[in-house]
């Protein structure tokens, strides 16, 4: 009886649906990489990979590496492209009109855009707090980071152990994120987006 028990639960799981492939390309070098790194481990996604882009960096590496990513992996189901506004204006249109190309494109992978403004340290404040004050078109990241450090003193750029403990807040995040949407373009984060997409997976 045993035997067929373990027999049967092998057919069940080969019967499921595979995850689909996902390839999170961050601009960041550490900080979104390494926080999505660690929502990868929390969450045992072992079909999601994190990157950052190519030795190119910027916008122009990033929109590199997925197109790269696109033609060299046919595996892949989804590619999200996580960056910062930052102030870039020029830069951040020319990605939007990569972006809507790349989404009308036939097969291969959808493709996502996921952007911050100022940065990524706005969606890390909105575990904290809910606002929508304007931040300046140069220096509004670090701004950003003036208001983390009212919650969080000893905020570092890259610091696991703190994104780790944002863990209970997540929700909150995701809430303040949707509602400054609801608000207008600016300031805004999509990262609660990817980060419910990931949710979805487990």
């Amino acid at each position: 009886m045993a035997r067929r028990y373990r027999s049967r639960t092998r057919a069940h799981r080969s019967r499921r649906s595979p995850k689909p492939r996902i390839l999170v390309l961050c601009e960041g070098q550490k900080t979104e990489r390494i926080y999505f790194g660690a929502l990868k481990v929390e969450m045992r996604l072992s079909s999601v990979s994190v990157q950052p882009p190519s030795k190119v960096r910027g916008l122009r590496g990033l929109t590199k590496a997925a197109d790269e990513a696109r033609l060299n992996d046919p595996g892949l189901d989804e590619i999200w492209c996580v960056l910062d506004h930052d102030g870039r204006e020029e830069e951040v249109r020319q990605f939007r009109v990569w972006h809507e190309r790349a989404s009308k494109r036939r097969g291969g992978p959808r493709i996502e855009a996921v952007i911050s403004d100022p940065c990524f340290e706005y969606w890390l404040l909105l575990h904290f707090e809910y606002t929508t004050r304007p931040f300046d078109n140069v220096g509004g990241c670090e701004q950003a980071v003036r208001l983390l450090r009212r919650h969080v003193n000893d905020y570092r750029k890259g610091d696991r152990r703190f994104f780790e403990s944002l863990r209970g807040l997540r929700d909150t995040a995701i809430a303040n994120a949707e509602k400054a949407a609801r608000a207008g373009p600016s300031p805004g984060t999509d990262i609660g987006r990817l980060v419910q997409r990931l949710r979805e997976l487990v």
